[in-house]
C-alpha cells in the first residue's frame, strides 16, 4: 500500500548582509542546496531573514529560486529592514506574503506575523519601522487569521504551518497567538488537521510536542546575535570586513534540518553538527549562554524520529 511521504529541507535566519554580518553568500547557500539534493528533498524553504538587502541581492535570490528544487520563501522581520514588505515579496518572487501549497498529501501554509499593532491598526513591517515599536510587534492581522482558518479547515491533507516567529513561545512569540492556537485546537478536535508548526527567528534548536502538535524552532544557518556589548575576540580582519562582527558568534557550517513526514504520523528530522568560528561561543562573551526561554545557543541541529497520532 502506498504511503504519502514528503521530504524537505528548511533553513532559517541566513542573514545575508554584506559588510555588516559575517556571510559567505552563495557558497554557504550552495551547501544547503547540495544537501537537499543529496537527500532527494521534494522542496526547500527558508523560514525568514534570508537577507537584509533583497533589492540588492538579486544574484543570491536567483541562486536559491533556480536551484533545481522547488524553493519557497517565508518572510522574516529583517527581510523588510531596508525595503517595504511589498518590495521584499516581489524581490523574492513570492505569490503573496502568505500563501499555501499542497505536495504529496500534505498542505504547507506560510503565514506572516510581521506586523505592528499601532493605535488599533496593523502596520506591516517596512524599512525597519518595527525597531521603533518593540512591544507592539509580531502580530497576525485579523483578515489573515480568517484566511488561515479557511485554508486549514478546508484542507483534505494534514497541515504544516510555517512562520518566522513562534506560536509556541510565550515570550517574544506571536503576540496574538492565542487566536491561532484556539483555531488549531478546534481544527484538531475530530481529526488531526494541523500536525506541525515550524519557525525560525530565535536562532535556537528546540522541539516541543504540545497537544500532539509538533512545534519546532529551527536554528539559524549562520550565527547568533549578542545583545550585550561588542566583543573583540575575533581576529582584527573580521572587524574590518564586517561592521557588526562584535555582536556575533558564528557557525562554521549552515546548520539546518532535513525533515521527512509520513502519512502514518512519523516525523524524521535529520540534523547537522558544526562548530563555532574561531571557537568563540556565547559563554566567552558577556552574554548569557541561553536565551529568554532558557534555550542554549549551539552550532547544531539535532536529529529526531518520533510518531504523532493522526
Amino acid at each position: 500500500m502506498h504511503m504519502n511521504r514528503v521530504t524537505f529541507s528548511c533553513f532559517a535566519d541566513f542573514h545575508y548582509y554584506p559588510g555588516v554580518f559575517y556571510c559567505e553568500g552563495e557558497e554557504r547557500l550552495q551547501k544547503i542546496i547540495d544537501r537537499a539534493k543529496e537527500n532527494k528533498a521534494d522542496f526547500i524553504l527558508h523560514l525568514g531573514d534570508f537577507c537584509s538587502t533583497p533589492l540588492q541581492s538579486e544574484s543570491l535570490i536567483r541562486a536559491y529560486n533556480t536551484c533545481g528544487i522547488p524553493a519557497y520563501h517565508v518572510l522574516g522581520n529583517h527581510d523588510a529592514d531596508l525595503c517595504t514588505k511589498e518590495e521584499a515579496v516581489t524581490a523574492y518572487g513570492m505569490p503573496h506574503n502568505y500563501y499555501y501549497f499542497d505536495i504529496h498529501g500534505f498542505r504547507f501554509i506560510v503565514f506572516d506575523p510581521n506586523y505592528c499593532l499601532v493605535d488599533g491598526e496593523y502596520v506591516p513591517y517596512s524599512k525597519g519601522n518595527y525597531f521603533k515599536t518593540p512591544t507592539c510587534r509580531d502580530y497576525v492581522p485579523g483578515n489573515q487569521i480568517t484566511w488561515l482558518g479557511e485554508i486549514i479547515f478546508s484542507s483534505p491533507y494534514p497541515c504544516i504551518l510555517l512562520s518566522h516567529s513562534s506560536l509556541e513561545r510565550t515570550r517574544n512569540g506571536i503576540r496574538n497567538r492565542d487566536k491561532i492556537l484556539s483555531m488549531i485546537k478546534e481544527a484538531n478536535r475530530e481529526k488531526r488537521k494541523v500536525i506541525m508548526c515550524i519557525n525560525g527567528h530565535y536562532h535556537r534548536d528546540f522541539i516541543r510536542i504540545w497537544d500532539n502538535v509538533v512545534y519546532y524552532d529551527v536554528n539559524s544557518a549562520t550565527m547568533d546575535w549578542l545583545e550585550n556589548p561588542h566583543h573583540d575576540l575575533f581576529p582584527p580582519d573580521y572587524y574590518a570586513k564586517y561592521k557588526r562582527m562584535g555582536n556575533l558568534v558564528v557557525f562554521n557550517d549552515p546548520v539546518h534540518p532535513i525533515i521527512t513526514l509520513s502519512e502514518d504520523g512519523t516525523v524524521d528530522i535529520k540534523g547537522m553538527e558544526s562548530s563555532f568560528l574561531c571557537g568563540i561561543s556565547r559563554e566567552m562573551t558577556d552574554n548569557s549562554p541561553t536565551d529568554a526561554a532558557d534555550r542554549p545557543c549551539e552550532p547544531r541541529v539535532g536529529s529526531a524520529r518520533f510518531k504523532i497520532p493522526l
